[in-house]
């Protein structure tokens, strides 16, 4: 059977299964309904939302044994996670073709913490402690209605616990092999209308085996609120630098060095309840990130007059980049079966970075957008979903990005979706003003000898991606089987990606980024949550991914091979009594082009273990016991270079009331 045909008999197979009549009573389905946020601005249940959305809750969290929190995406179907070297995690969907997830738009708290830079978040050194995590929603899917540009392939939302819902000091610390060594401590205060959360921790680890990528990260964080009347005004600071050693393996003039890298952010938010029918809030932040990478080319060949000379050449890839955005937003529900959301907002980024922009360094890219979403119940088993993102962006231009869903409610516990959505990805300031040369002046010469790596070759357009998405749910279970299965259809046009091309007589071809590819995804998604009575929780996920080329990457393989054809997860949760609880991960990826588009990394397997007990004694309360990451010692990374060793760590956190 051709495999869209598979997807689609999988798919009806397990709808006639749900529709089947109910073996449980009214009393084993879930009694609180989760609210979601992130897939329309609106509260909403999550059958309700306009396209497919995984939820990690706190639990799964702590189930999953991660100790970072991009490992936390394993769970997510059609989501790809590795690392180019220790240090530099990776964090895509549907497709891995560069080393940064330029086509994800990732939030902590509403946040958006996309660098203006080089794209995508820099996970080293996000500030964001994963015990302070209380939910993780994401949407699998362009969403450039709700978020504008850089919403395009989804969007994660990264939502912090309530300072109120904890109190006291909490310490932790995770001890392991290949020097694996995390500590945190934090501090929670609530009293007058005020509570606050003080996190601070750090993390180091040797990278991975016989490689010089080992990493010595350090953080701190601070989250208030402050409740008066019918207002709340809340306040987010934090920072975190890392220092990590790097080299270039297959570069044989760059030796080992340090990279140093820090980013900090202040977000300030007033949120007023004006009745119990509108809401609004008022949210500005700014955010810094910046990298020093100092370094000596040794022995370089040069051409000169009087011949070839070798010569060693400083050489620096620092940047850094400041974003400013200022937003607001109103909620408002004009009748008992219409809900909306609409507001507007504006943003500065300003970035600076001499070697890779050269004379345009320092670049300032201006965005203002505005936004409307509606969800219309149009009677009992009928809703719908809309909304509307308009954008005048520098880079990319202007843009209009829609979506509309269509639910119809079988019954109170199965639904089906039909979305449309259409997103855009600007270009980020180095693929816009691409300048990195390398210039040499030969000493007792007049010989300049200057290399050009990257060169502008012209205005890029934004990306843009139009997605088709039928989705089923059966949901609402406490005991039994709760189902979540996407297919979608992405046509995604003008992908940025790198080429080679002629710069000039003098110095032949150079490398730029070209916006002339398009591709076509077709996905199939599911998620299942079986709970026993009186047995273990399981959770699982897969992925079915088909990509074609249809314009200029076909030649290349980027887009053809740089997805798996099929990738999962099983994760299971067992209380051994005793207050033991033991959680067992396996995560499953199909072979895939590894990220130097050459290499055919082999299909891997990881599984992780993760044993604890709780423990009470004289009011110190917490939980001890080990945890162990790629045990079955498979090939776990997206770099031919990486081999990930079994990593081993005694794990113990405590709390003081």
């Amino acid at each position: 059977m051709p495999p869209n045909n598979l997807l689609l008999g999988s798919l009806l197979f397990v709808s006639a299964y749900a529709l089947a009549d109910d073996m449980l009573t009214e009393d084993a389905y879930l009694g609180d309904i989760p609210i979601v946020l992130t897939a329309s601005r609106l509260a909403q249940a999550p059958q309700n939302t306009p396209l497919p959305l995984t939820i990690i809750t706190r639990e799964t969290i702590k189930a999953s044994g991660a100790s970072e929190v991009t490992e936390l995406f394993r769970l997510v179907p059609g989501f790809i996670t590795g690392h180019y070297r220790g240090h530099t995690p990776l964090v895509n969907h549907l497709f891995m073709n560069d080393t940064l997830s330029r086509r994800l738009q990732v939030m902590v708290d509403g946040r958006s913490i996309y660098a203006p830079s080089i794209g995508g978040p820099i996970w080293q050194t996000l500030p964001l402690n994963i015990d302070d995590i209380e939910r993780i929603e994401v949407v699998r899917g362009p969403n450039g209605a709700t978020y504008g540009t850089n919403a395009f392939l989804g969007v994660i939302n990264i939502i912090t616990r309530d300072p109120l819902l904890d109190k006291g000091a909490y310490f932790s610390s995770r001890l392991g092999n290949e020097s694996w060594r995390e500590s945190s401590l934090r501090y929670h205060y609530a009293g007058h209308g005020l509570a606050l959360r003080f996190s601070t921790w750090i993390q180091s680890d040797d990278g991975f085996e016989k490689e010089i990528d080992g990493k010595k990260s350090d953080f701190f964080d601070l989250h208030t609120d402050y409740h008066f009347g019918k207002n709340n005004l809340r306040f987010f600071t934090g920072a975190g630098k890392s220092r990590n050693k790097q080299d270039e393996p297959q570069d044989p003039f760059t030796f080992a060095h340090n990279r140093r890298m820090a980013s900090n952010y202040q977000m300030l938010k007033w949120e007023r309840t004006v009745s119990d029918l509108m809401s609004f809030y008022v949210k500005l932040y700014h955010n810094y990130d910046g990298q020093i990478e100092h370094l000596t080319l040794q022995n370089v060949p040069l051409p000169t007059s009087a011949g070839v000379m070798v010569q060693d050449i400083p050489y620096d890839q620092d940047f850094d980049s400041h974003r400013y955005d200022a937003e607001m937003q109103f909620n408002q529900s004009p009748t008992q079966h219409l809900k909306l959301a609409y507001g507007a907002s504006s943003r500065q980024d300003i970035v600076g970075s001499t070697r890779f922009l050269g004379d345009h360094s320092p670049v300032v890219i201006r965005a203002h957008r505005a936004f409307v979403h509606a969800a219309w119940e149009i009677n009992q088993p009928w809703l719908m979903n809309a909304g509307l993102m308009a954008e005048d962006n520098d880079s990319g231009g202007r843009s209009l990005s829609p979506l509309m869903a269509l639910h119809y409610h079988i019954n109170s516990h199965h639904s089906v979706r039909l979305s449309a959505t259409r997103a855009t990805r600007s270009p980020v300031a180095f693929e816009e003003f691409p300048d990195a040369r390398i210039v040499v002046n030969i000493p007792q010469t007049e010989d300049t000898v200057v290399d050009q790596l990257f060169f502008d070759n012209g205005d890029l357009k934004a990306e843009t991606i139009t997605t088709w998405d039928f989705g089923f749910m059966r949901h609402g279970f406490k005991h039994g089987i709760n189902v979540n299965v996407n297919v979608a259809h992405h046509r995604m046009d003008r992908l940025i990606s790198i080429v080679t091309a002629p710069f000039n007589d003098s110095f032949g071809d150079a490398t730029t980024f070209n916006g002339t590819s398009d591709a076509t995804f077709i996905t199939g998604q599911l998620s299942m949550q079986y709970a026993f009575r009186h047995g273990p929780d399981l959770k699982i996920g897969y992925a079915y991914t088909d990509a074609t080329a249809t314009r200029h990457l076909r030649s290349d393989e980027k887009i053809n091979n740089a997805k798996p054809w099929h990738n999962g997860f099983a994760l299971v949760s067992q209380n051994l009594g005793a207050d033991v609880h033991a959680n067992l991960a396996l995560y499953y990826r199909d072979k895939t082009r590894g990220l130097d588009s050459a290499t055919l990394i082999p299909a891997t397997h990881r599984l992780d273990i993760n044993i604890m007990k709780n423990f009470d004694a004289d009011g110190v309360k917490g939980e001890f016991g080990f945890a162990g990451q790629n045990v079955s010692g498979s090939y776990d990374g997206l770099y031919v270079f990486n081999k990930h060793t079994p990593r081993w760590a005694f794990v113990i956190k405590c709390g003081f009331n």
